[in-house]
This record gives structure tokens, C-alpha cells and sequence, in this order.
């Protein structure tokens, strides 16, 4: 038997690709409820709407990358092996988890019009900057980075700058191969926390 949070994961694994391949426009509980093999009013009991769905898929999806990317930050003992541990874990996300990449793209156009994903947004960002900001500031009062910037603010930037090259990954057609882009992400993260 399927427990709740499994019926649960199974909506969200089957709206990521929904929505990953229609867009949220495209996205309806009907659709989605067909692709997880379960009815239309199970699908209500767990989420009241297409906006809780994509919140709830916001959230599985960021909180997932925020541990992978803390993780990576501290465990590096410079600044380079930070920019290099971070490169290495974006451009594999990004092969391997591109409808976490479409979801974001969908996340954020959708927020401009929808107070409830906007929320959840803003939600996440503060979430992040706070992960991010102690483990800078960890890293900085262990010695392994003297970084200039407060770490509030570079924890923004941060979030910023793999939001964005997450979003062109999903426009530009093989970007994701262009080493002179990596090259460059890696020397932004690197110069950003020496």
C-alpha cells in the first residue's frame, strides 16, 4: 500500500512533467491526474489547486537543490575548490535535472500574476540567502575563505546567478556544452567568495 507522502510525491513527479513538457498554461488537474494513474478528486485531497501543485513542486525541487549546493559549499576548504565543487554540481543539474530547470523558469513567470507562488518564491529565497549566509559565514570564521562581501547580500547574488544561467540553460540550445560558459560560472563564484 502507498502511503500519503507517496501518493503525494507520485502527483508531483507526474505535474514536474506535465508541466515540464506544457508549460503552466498547459497544465491541468485533469492532465496531471492522468499522468499519475490516480482520479481527480485524490488529487484534490492532497492539493487544492494547479497554484499548490507548482508551490509544492517549487518547494521539493529548491529545497533539494539548497541542500546540494550547502553541501558543496561546506565542504570546500578555498575558494577555489568552491567555485569548482559549485560549477561541477550546476552543470550536472543541469543534465540531469532539467524539468527542475523548466519548473523554475514556470515558477517564475508564473509569480508576477499569482500571489500564492509569489509567496512561496519569496519564501524560498529568504530560505536560501539564510542556508547560504551561514555557511559563508562558517567558511569565513573557519579560515578557508576571507570573503569581503556580507554574506547576506552574496547569498543573493548567488541565488541570482544560478537562477539565471538555469534559465538560459532552458533557452539557449546547447549552452550546456559551451565550456567558455562554464569557465566564466566558475570564475564568477570564485572571485565572488575570495
Amino acid at each position: 500500500m502507498t502511503s500519503d507522502k507517496g501518493k503525494a510525491d507520485r502527483i508531483l513527479d507526474a505535474a514536474q512533467r506535465v508541466l515540464a513538457s506544457q508549460g503552466f498554461a498547459g497544465t491541468t488537474i485533469a492532465r496531471v491526474a492522468a499522468e499519475a494513474g490516480v482520479s481527480r478528486g485524490l488529487l484534490h485531497y492532497y492539493f487544492k489547486s494547479k497554484e499548490d501543485l507548482l508551490a509544492r513542486m517549487l518547494r521539493r525541487s529548491t529545497e533539494e537543490s539548497w541542500r546540494i549546493i550547502r553541501d558543496l559549499v561546506t565542504r570546500s576548504n578555498s575558494p577555489e575548490e568552491l567555485a569548482d565543487n559549485v560549477t561541477h554540481a550546476m552543470r550536472e543539474y543541469s543534465r540531469t535535472h532539467g524539468s527542475a530547470l523548466s519548473l523554475l523558469a514556470e515558477g517564475l513567470a508564473v509569480a508576477r500574476n499569482h500571489p500564492r507562488i509569489r509567496d512561496e518564491m519569496t519564501a524560498l529565497h529568504r530560505e536560501g540567502q539564510a542556508i547560504f549566509s551561514e555557511a559563508f559565514e562558517a567558511l569565513g570564521s573557519d579560515g578557508k575563505v576571507e570573503i569581503s562581501i556580507p554574506a547576506r547580500g552574496l547569498s543573493t547574488v548567488l541565488i541570482a546567478l544560478f537562477d539565471g544561467l538555469g534559465l538560459e540553460l532552458q533557452t539557449i540550445s546547447g549552452l550546456g556544452e559551451d565550456e567558455e560558459t562554464w569557465a566564466a560560472f566558475r570564475e564568477s563564484v570564485r572571485r565572488l567568495v575570495s
